[in-house]
Formats: structure tokens, C-alpha cells, sequence
């Protein structure tokens, strides 16, 4: 495979130590606006060079000039055997060469006998495991010892002669299992198919931006299994993820070979050091089901509603149609966020209730790309620091175009959902 140039260590991101990275990323869960916003995929993306790293991100934010959640999650996934000939060269079998191991790229550690995967090794075995053609741009980081980074990651722009498109793949802990709620996300085809081993297999294809603008589409495999563990591949039809026009129709590799990348045995020594993923931490909030239930129990009587979707324990979601149209009503429960109140109620009109509970309303524009989409949205804090954020769409979801003039839901009926004693009490 021919290369614009060898990788070597000015390839790999700077300023990406654990601290940092993980310091940014939680921030971004914390503090970004729209689940598909630039300020979102920059905080979240901060601390790997020029946002490559780009994490699949299911959505959890209600939308609106009100701060909202955003959920950032990595597409999950581990080794569940691997299927030979999707990439790897000359006829070898995947696996058989191009391994971490083989080359000898992995240095044991004082680790427990962990290893160090460096970001060239990273850049190294992805340019070995694809199809021939021409790689240029490349990127990587990699794992070090207990304590730094918990994902390795690499970047090349691949061109198989049809055009050039950028492919990132990603091995860490903590990945997705499940196609992301279509409602939330702009994907037109995504499977999820459980392995013999308890991993899963997840495929999608989608589009870089909600509203599908410049054409420029994302497609991911992601393999996951129980212990936490992933590899995520995804791939563009354009030289980067956004800002340049496209180059090819469709992105370079199909599904079948992407799954195949994901699956490569070469990634094998590379999950080995990746560091265990620590126990799930007992929540400090309402669960998932606690939010469905009460969410549902709060919802005021008149339109006709489907069934309440909740998702990472903090989200919830309902279509809500009184004969006039499809709405999205959408709610987040998130506790201790009082050191981030000056950041959610900076630029709103806020209300203090007797009791020390603030509220503030906003309306407009949509920001998913769905045509003539408003959002409503009511957004409070209790003095404990529970925030509780109801918003309410002219459309079934903010992808589509909208389905009716107004929200189902007055903001009258918003507040109500948004300031129940019932949120208190379901803690």
C-alpha cells in the first residue's frame, strides 16, 4: 500500500494524556448545548488532535436555547473472533501478520504485564488491515501504562482509486451495544446482531449531519463485548468529517468489509491492553425506569401518546399527537448541577420560585435540521442541584420536517412536567 509519507511520532495527538482527555470529555457531558452541536463535538473531541477521534454519539438533549445534556458515547466493542481475507494483503489470512504482537510493537510493562501500544503501531496495523490503495494523513494514539490513555485510536484518508475518505478506528472500554434511538439519530440502516461469545456486533449507516447537508455520509461497525471492551471503525465519503465537499458517493468500504476491520484478529493484542473497564458506579440519580415511569405519570391528559423511551439513565422521550400532528416531547433528569447553573441560566430569563427552584423558558428555531422545527423548552434547578429540562417539537423528531404550527404541549403544560414534587420524591 503505497503512503504520502511513514507515520511517525508528530502523527500522534498532542496533549492527549488521560487527565486531560477524560477531564474534556466528562465536561462535555456536562456542559454541552444540542447532542449534535459544533461546541458539543468540540468539547467532547478536545482532547484528541484536530477532533478525529469523532465518538458516535447517541443523542440525549433536549434542544433549545436552554443548555442541555448531551450524551457523548463511543461505539462499543471487543474481539468476537475474527473473519479472514476482509483486509488483510497479498492473501493473508486476518491475523496471521500485522499483529501488534508479530511486529513486536507491544512492550510489556511493570503493569501487571500490560502493554504499550504506541499511536505509529496504531497508525501501522489500521494501513495493514485495508484493502490496497493510497493512505495519506495518518494519525494515532496509543495505550501506555496504568493510568494513561484508555483508547487507542487512528486516522488515515484512504483512496481506493474511486475518490478519498477519511477512516478512523477506535479500541477502548465502555461501547455502545444498540442502534441509537432512530427518533434522535440520522441513520437509514442500523443492525445489531448478538455473536455466540456474548459479544454484538452493531452496523450502521448514516449521515455526518441530522439534516444530511453536503451529502457527506457515516458509516460505522462497532464490535462490543460483555467486558466492556470495543472496536469502532467509521469511514466518510470525504477526505475529512465535515467542512470539504465530498469525493465519492458513498464511503470507501462497504458494511461487510467494514465489518470485517472491526472483527481483524490483528486488533487482538491491542484490546489485551486496554485497561479493564472499572465496576459500574452505583447512580446517584433516578434510573432510566424511574424517569419512564414518572415522566409518563406527569404527562397531561388530552393528546394520544406511543410509548415513553428512555435512555443512559437521564433521558426520556414520548411522541405526543392531539389530532394535529406528530410532536416530540422530550425530558432530562440530571442531578448535582449546581456548579454549572451559571453556565445553563447565562443568556435566559430566569424565574426563582419561593422554595429557591429557577426556571427559565425558551423558544426556537430547531437545531437538528428538520424544516420549520421550533422547540419549546422549560429548564430548573432545585436548590439541591436536580435539574429537570422538558421540551416540546413541532415534529414527531427534529430530524423531519415540521408536522404542525405549534408543540403539543403549551408551555403552561411544560412547566407543570418540569417542576413536579414528583421529580423529589422519585430520587
Amino acid at each position: 500500500m503505497d503512503s504520502d509519507r511513514a507515520p511517525s511520532k508528530a502523527d500522534e495527538p498532542q496533549g492527549s494524556s488521560a487527565a486531560s482527555f477524560e477531564g474534556e470529555l466528562g465536561g462535555a457531558l456536562r456542559r454541552a448545548g444540542d447532542a449534535f452541536s459544533a461546541d458539543a463535538q468540540a468539547l467532547a473531541d478536545g482532547g484528541l488532535a484536530r477532533g478525529r477521534a469523532r465518538k458516535r454519539r447517541r443523542a440525549a438533549a433536549v434542544a433549545g436555547g436552554a443548555l442541555a445534556l448531551a450524551a457523548v458515547v463511543v461505539g462499543g466493542a471487543v474481539l468476537g473472533g475474527a473473519i479472514g481475507g476482509g483486509g488483510a494483503k497479498g492473501g493473508e489470512k486476518a491475523g496471521e501478520k500485522g499483529t501488534v504482537a508479530d511486529r513486536g510493537a507491544s512492550k510489556k510493562t511493570a503493569d501487571g504485564g500490560g502493554r504499550t501500544v504506541t499511536g505509529k503501531e496504531m497508525i501501522e496495523l489500521l494501513t495493514s488491515a485495508l484493502p490496497g490503495g493510497r493512505v495519506s494523513g495518518a494519525q494515532g494514539r496509543g495505550l501506555g501504562p496504568k493510568g494513561a490513555a484508555k483508547m487507542a485510536y487512528a486516522h488515515v484518508v484512504y483512496d481506493d482509486g474511486q475518490g478519498a475518505g477519511a477512516i478512523d478506528v477506535r479500541i477502548g472500554t465502555d461501547g455502545d451495544r444498540e442502534c441509537p434511538d432512530p427518533a434522535l439519530a440520522p441513520y437509514t440502516r442500523c443492525t445489531s446482531t448478538p455473536l455466540s461469545d456474548g459479544a454484538v456486533l452493531v452496523s450502521s449507516q448514516g449521515y455526518e449531519y441530522p439534516d444530511r447537508r453536503d451529502g457527506i455520509k457515516l458509516w460505522e461497525a462497532t464490535l462490543a463485548t460483555k467486558d466492556g471492551r470495543y472496536v469502532t471503525a467509521s469511514e466518510w465519503n470525504a477526505p475529512v468529517e465535515k467542512g470539504e465537499p465530498i469525493t465519492r458517493d458513498d464511503p470507501p468500504l462497504d458494511l461487510a468489509r467494514m465489518t470485517d476491520l472491526v472483527r481483524d484478529a490483528r486488533w487482538a493484542p491491542v484490546l489485551a491492553a486496554v485497561p479493564p473497564a472499572g465496576p459500574t458506579p452505583t447512580p446517584t440519580g433516578p434510573t432510566a425506569a424511574d424517569i419512564k415511569a414518572t415522566f409518563r405519570r406527569l404527562l397531561p391528559k388530552g393528546p394520544t401518546y406511543g410509548e415513553v423511551t428512555a435512555q443512559e439513565g437521564v433521558y426520556a422521550h414520548v411522541t405526543a399527537d392531539d389530532g394535529k400532528g406528530a410532536s416530540l416531547v422530550e425530558i432530562n433528569v440530571q442531578p448535582n448541577m449546581l456548579d454549572v447553573e451559571s453556565d445553563i441560566f447565562r443568556s435566559l430569563d430566569v424565574t426563582t420560585l419561593p422554595d429557591g427552584t429557577k426556571f427559565a423558558v425558551s423558544k426556537g428555531p430547531g437545531e437538528k435540521g428538520g424544516a420549520g422545527v421550533v422547540v419549546w423548552t422549560v429548564d430548573t434547578i432545585r436548590t439541591d442541584g436536580l435539574r429537570v429540562v422538558v421540551s416540546a417539537t413541532n415534529s414527531g423528531s427534529q430530524l423531519s420536517p415540521a408536522t404542525r404550527a405549534t408543540p403539543a404541549l403549551t408551555i403552561a403544560q411544560l412547566k407543570a412536567v418540569a417542576l413536579a414534587e414528583d421529580w423529589r420524591r422519585g430520587r
